[in-house]
């Protein structure tokens, strides 16, 4: 094994997993993640910790461990505390950077190795490995800006439908209920572009109405990040989605449970806020260059607004709930910027016709 750690392979995976972690990490983090069976637990003897997270931090520190390797640092024989210094972190900082993560990224991974220490040395306190010297580790970092995703609420749309349709096309039925349900959520974030918290929360009859007009969502205060009644109908190429799923896949989702709850994971349960984002995240990254989650929808429909209607400027804050404009206009309108960009590319298509001419 401590061979293996040794050498510095080229072709050596980015990310070490557990099964290949040295002897004590890998004790280490059994013992730390082992069920604990007594009548006093209210688990039952399984571990409290989210599973989400467990696994961003075994991630994380199998990356931690994957740089050790690679500059030639990693002891199997050293406990995992005594491999710190501020040395080696400054090291996998330039390390993550050759590798294009940019601030942000860095920072999660930090965390993620803090969250995995904690564990694997509960004894330890790692507090100063996201705050080097008292000062939160973003602090170091200078502020990046994000491209933002943008694409027009039509093609999103249309997206939508062609998911749904494979939905309806699959054999096998966890396949086709899968599909046939996300296909729906993506319709939904087209328009009204309901936050994650809200879009999870819907409730048939409650938030999901049908009426005169056509199926609408109505959010509540409760569920609305500003705390007031938000009020919107869905597209209608949207309503033969929502009455095919919850005619026969949410139905078949249920196995004859009673929910109110709209989105409905295998074995009848509600399908958590996480899975909605990485469902969100797993189709996107299929479709597109550059995956997105559900938060890009409310930038979509934002901007697709204000292109589609120059001369209503309030509609995208209306439909995205906003009661101050400029937030619309300064966080989620991005259509001077497409449409600045839509002009550049054409002014450069007939400079070339004209070179060719």
């Amino acid at each position: 094994m401590a061979g293996r750690f040794a050498s510095i392979d080229p072709a050596a995976p980015l990310v070490i997993a557990p099964a290949d972690w040295p002897a004590l990490d890998r004790a280490a983090w059994l013992r730390a993640t082992a069920p604990v069976h007594s009548p006093f637990r209210k688990d039952q003897g399984t571990t409290s910790r989210n599973r989400y997270s467990l696994r961003a931090w075994r991630c994380g520190y199998g990356r931690w461990l994957a740089y050790l390797r690679d500059s030639g640092q990693l002891d199997p024989a050293v406990h995992p505390a005594e491999r710190l210094s501020e040395e080696r972190l400054d090291g996998y900082i330039a390390d993550l950077r050759a590798h294009g993560n940019r601030a942000q990224t860095i920072i999660s991974r930090f965390g993620e190795l803090k969250g995995a220490l904690d564990i694997l040395e509960p004894g330890h306190s790692f507090s100063w490995v996201m705050r080097p010297r008292g000062v939160h580790i973003q602090h170091y970092f200078a502020r990046e800006p994000r491209d933002k995703v943008v694409h027009h609420g039509a093609t999103l749309l249309a997206w939508a439908q062609r998911l749904f349709a494979a939905g309806l096309a699959q054999r096998k039925p966890r396949c086709r209920r899968a599909l046939v349900r996300d296909a729906v959520i993506i319709g939904i974030l087209v328009l009204p572009a309901p936050r994650l918290r809200a879009l999870a929360s819907l409730r048939v009859g409650r938030n999901l109405q049908r009426r005169a007009e056509g199926w609408v969502i109505e959010q509540e205060p409760e569920i609305t990040k500003m705390g007031r009644a938000e009020w919107c109908p869905l597209d209608p190429a949207v309503a033969p989605m929502v009455e095919r799923y919850l005619a026969v896949e949410r139905v078949e989702l249920l196995e004859g449970k009673d929910s109110d709850h709209l989105w409905i994971a295998e074995g009848g349960g509600k399908l958590a806020e996480a899975s909605v984002a990485r469902q969100i995240r797993l189709h996107t990254g299929r479709a597109f260059e550059r995956p997105f989650g559900p938060h890009a929808f409310r930038h979509c429909l934002a901007t697709t607004s204000a292109m589609d209607n120059p001369s209503a400027p309030l509609d995208g804050a209306t439909l995205l709930g906003h009661s101050d404009p400029q937030t619309t206009s300064r966080y989620y309108n991005l259509a001077k910027t497409s449409g600045a960009a839509a002009r550049h590319a054409e002014r450069l298509r007939r400079l070339r016709g004209e070179d060719n001419d």
